[in-house]
């Protein structure tokens, strides 16, 4: 599967759940703490997922990421689609 990229405020919630996250996205890899501006350069667009506090759309990355067809999926709907959110 390509990779994906949860993102959410600090504290949200994302570390903690990235095993589930990972597991619901059928993902190998998981990059914590991911800094789009600084790292947009290590993105790989297969199997893995990214964790990151600031919506890659709202970047100077955001075509990047389109090119390599990364799913882009905020928090809180992520947690819905595995069936941990409210």
């Amino acid at each position: 599967m390509k990779s994906v990229i949860v993102h959410g405020p600090q504290g949200c919630g994302k570390t903690r759940n990235a095993e589930a996250l990972k597991k619901h996205f059928r993902l190998s890899h998981i990059v914590e703490e991911f800094e789009m501006l600084r790292r947009a350069n290590e993105l790989r667009a297969e199997d893995t997922l990214y964790l990151a506090k600031i919506d890659p759309k709202q970047t100077c990355r955001g075509p990047v990421i389109k090119e390599l067809g990364i799913r882009v999926v905020a928090f809180k709907d992520a947690m819905r689609q595995c069936g941990r959110g409210t």
